[in-house]
Formats: C-alpha cells, sequence, structure tokens
C-alpha cells in the first residue's frame, strides 16, 4: 500500500520485522528482518520504492508509518510527511492491519 503523500525518500525502508510465514513467501528463510544493502536499505528497496509485488509487501511496511503496539498505535515520525495523514489514512492502514495481523501476532 503506497499513500499518496508518499514521496519514495524511502527512509521507512530499512529492513522490516517480519514474520516466518512473509520470510518463507520472500525465500528469506530464518530471517526475522529483512537484510539492508550497503545503503542501509531494505533489500527490496529500488531507486525510489519497493521492488516487490504488492502482494508479497510485508505488513509492517503496507501499514507504514503507523506501527501498533500492545496498547496504541504510534506514528513513525521518520516518515518526512508523517503530518499528512488523515483520518481516512489511518483507517485504510487498520483495515490492511487486520487483513495481515496473524502474521503481525507471531512477532508480539
Amino acid at each position: 500500500m503506497r499513500f499518496s503523500f508518499c514521496k519514495g525518500c524511502g527512509k521507512c525502508c530499512t529492513g522490516p520485522y517480519i514474520s516466518p510465514r512473509e520470510a518463507k513467501r520472500l525465500g528469506l528463510k530464518g530471517v526475522v528482518k529483512v537484510p539492508q544493502d550497503e545503503r542501509g536499505k531494505c533489500i527490496f528497496f529500488g531507486r525510489d520504492m519497493c521492488t516487490l509485488d504488492e502482494g508479497d509487501v510485508p505488513l509492517a511496511c503496507r501499514i507504514y508509518p503507523l506501527m501498533p503496539t500492545k496498547s496504541w498505535w504510534v506514528v513513525r515520525v521518520s516518515c518526512p510527511n508523517w503530518n499528512r495523514i488523515d483520518e481516512r489514512m489511518v483507517l485504510e492502514i487498520m483495515r490492511e492491519f487486520e487483513r495481515g495481523k496473524e502474521d503481525w501476532n507471531e512477532k508480539i
């Protein structure tokens, strides 16, 4: 999921934590965090965007810049446009989380 405010800076793409199921789907057996390249970026980050097919993008990436904790949601301010998130986007992110939380719960 890429939001209209995303400018492809890649500050979010630093190697997300992933579930065992996501790791298997990406061919990264035994990995809990996507490896970084020499730039310090996720190995799937291209010139200005993720190179994975939409169905393969890890949940942590799909819901960025929001991140759930055990009690509430937090906004990752490393996203330069974090303050442009509106209520519609938050609801969309939360729906995306609900669709993929089975994988996420394996890590909590």
